[in-house]
C-alpha cells in the first residue's frame, strides 16, 4: 500500500512538472486526471487500475502546491550550485511580459561538474528605467539568492543606453560594486541587426515599395492578411527571405500587375536601376544571412564567434575591392545584369560598403580590445605575451608564473586538446546543416 502510494505521489509530480512546462492553468489537472481515467478505461478495462487513477491528486491547489515545491526545490539547487562555484558570468536582457511589464531577465552561467546556465530572476522595472534601476534588481537578486557578487567575472547586455553608457552605465556601476575588472559583451546577434538596421535605411524606400507589392498580391488573392507585417526590423533572416522570395518571381509579378492594371501604381518595377539596387540588397540580405546563421546555436566559443565577424568584414573589404575593379563575381544576382550598373550605382554601392564596414568595426570594438585575452581558451602553447593577460591578475597574485605552467605542461596541452576536439565537433555540426554545405566546408565536416 505504502509503495503504491509512493507512485501515486510521484505521478502527480510528473503531471504537474508537465502543466507548468506547457505554461497551462493549475485547474487543468482535473481535466487532465479525467482524461488519464478514460484512456484507461477504454484500453484495459480494469477496475482496479482505474481505482488507482483516481486516487490521484489533481485538485487545482494540489498541482499549484506541487509545483511550488518544485520550485523551490529547483531554486535551491542553484543557490547551493552558486555557492559552491568559483566564478559566475551574467546574462540580462530587458523584456515585455503579456501584461506589457517591463521585466530584467537575468541568466547566470557557471560551472560545477559541468557548465550550467540557469534563469534565475525576471524582476520588475519601473517605467522609467535608469541604469540604477537596473542595478538594483541585480542587487536584490544577488541578496535574495545569497550569491557573492566579487565572483562576477562578466556581464553581456542587449545594449541599451542604460546598459552600457560609458560613465554611468550599468557595466560602469557594477565593476565599482565588484571592485575587480569585468567583461563585458553585447549581444553578438543583436549587435549585427542592429548595425543592420541603421545601415540599411538607405534602401528604406525601395523595401517599402517591395512590401507595398506583395500587400497589393495579397489583395488582389482576397487574401486576408493586407497589411501583413512581412520582415522585423532587427531580424534579417526574416528580411532575406522576404527579399529571395521577391526576387525569384519578379518576371511572374511584373505580368500579374500588368494583367490586373497596376503597372502604373508600381511603375517602378520597370525601372531598371531599380532592380539593380533590389537585387544588390538581396545578395547583401544574403551575406548578412550567413553570418547571422553561424553566430546562432548552442556551444559555440566566444573566439570562433569574434573570428567569424572578423572574417566577414575582410569579405566585405573583399567586396569593395571587387566592385572598385568592376567585378561582381560574389554577387549571386547582381552579376546577371552588370551590363545595367554605370558608374553612379558602382560609386553607390561602395559608398554604402565603406560605410557598412566603418560602421562594423565601430560596434564590434569592445571585442576587438579584448580579443587577445581569448586565446586563453585554446591550446596553451598559443600563449604569448604574457603582459596581455594583467587583465586577470585580480584572480591570483601568482597568474604570471602559473600561465607559464600552463603553456610548459604536457597534460595541460593535452586536455586542451581533447577540448579543441570537441569544439570542432561544434564547429563540424554547424557546417553539416544544410544551409552551409558547399564545397568550401567539406573539409570542416570530416
Amino acid at each position: 500500500e505504502e509503495k503504491s502510494w509512493k507512485r501515486i505521489t510521484e505521478t502527480s509530480l510528473h503531471l504537474s512538472l508537465h502543466i507548468a512546462q506547457h505554461f497551462k492553468p493549475f485547474s487543468d489537472g482535473i481535466y487532465l486526471k479525467q482524461s488519464i481515467s478514460k484512456a484507461v478505461k477504454t484500453l484495459f478495462h480494469n477496475a482496479e487500475m482505474e481505482k488507482i487513477v483516481e486516487k490521484f491528486p489533481m485538485t487545482c491547489f494540489t498541482v499549484k502546491r506541487i509545483i511550488l515545491a518544485l520550485h523551490g526545490d529547483i531554486s535551491r539547487q542553484i543557490t547551493d550550485n552558486l555557492k559552491n562555484c568559483q566564478f559566475f558570468s551574467m546574462c540580462l536582457d530587458e523584456i515585455v511580459d503579456l501584461c506589457g511589464k517591463a521585466r530584467l531577465a537575468i541568466i547566470v552561467k557557471f560551472h560545477t561538474s559541468r557548465m550550467e546556465e540557469e534563469l534565475i530572476d525576471l524582476s520588475s522595472l519601473s517605467t522609467t528605467i535608469k541604469s540604477q534601476d537596473y542595478l538594483n534588481s541585480i542587487k536584490e537578486t544577488i541578496i535574495k539568492n545569497n550569491i557573492d557578487i566579487n565572483q562576477l567575472i562578466s556581464v553581456t547586455t542587449d545594449g541599451t543606453p542604460a546598459m552600457i553608457g560609458r560613465l554611468n552605465g550599468l557595466i560602469q556601476l557594477l565593476k565599482r560594486e565588484v571592485h575587480h575588472p569585468i567583461f563585458s559583451f553585447h549581444y553578438l546577434i543583436h549587435h549585427q541587426a542592429l548595425w543592420a538596421k541603421q545601415n540599411f535605411q538607405t534602401y528604406t524606400n525601395l523595401q517599402s515599395n517591395v512590401v507595398k507589392i506583395i500587400n497589393q498580391l495579397l489583395i488582389q488573392l482576397i487574401a486576408e492578411v493586407e497589411g501583413l507585417l512581412m520582415y522585423m526590423e532587427v531580424r534579417w533572416l526574416s528580411r532575406g527571405r522576404m527579399l529571395e522570395r521577391f526576387c525569384e518571381c519578379i518576371n511572374e509579378v511584373e505580368i500579374f500587375l500588368d494583367q490586373k492594371d497596376l503597372l502604373d501604381k508600381f511603375i517602378h518595377i520597370n525601372d531598371v536601376t531599380w532592380r539593380v539596387r533590389l537585387y544588390f540588397i538581396f545578395d547583401m540580405a544574403i551575406f548578412f544571412n550567413g553570418l547571422n546563421k553561424h553566430l546562432q546555436g548552442h556551444g559555440i566559443m566566444i573566439d570562433s564567434m569574434f573570428s567569424s565577424v572578423k572574417g566577414f568584414v575582410q569579405k566585405l573589404n573583399l567586396i569593395k575591392r571587387k566592385i572598385e575593379n568592376s567585378h561582381y563575381s560574389m554577387f549571386t544576382l547582381l552579376k546577371q545584369h552588370t551590363c545595367h550598373i554605370d558608374n553612379t550605382l558602382q560609386q553607390e554601392f561602395l559608398s554604402f560598403l565603406t560605410s557598412t564596414i566603418e560602421t562594423f568595426s565601430q560596434r564590434f570594438i569592445d571585442f576587438s580590445e579584448i580579443s587577445k585575452l581569448f586565446k586563453v581558451v585554446r591550446p596553451p602553447h598559443l600563449l604569448e605575451n604574457l603582459d596581455d593577460y594583467e587583465f586577470f591578475n585580480w584572480i591570483s597574485s601568482n597568474l604570471d608564473s602559473e600561465l607559464i605552467d600552463l603553456k610548459n605542461n604536457v597534460v595541460y596541452f593535452n586536455k586542451f586538446e581533447e577540448m579543441n576536439w570537441h569544439l570542432e565537433k561544434i564547429e563540424a555540426k554547424i557546417y553539416d546543416r544544410e544551409e552551409y554545405k558547399s564545397p568550401q566546408n567539406i573539409v570542416l565536416t570530416c
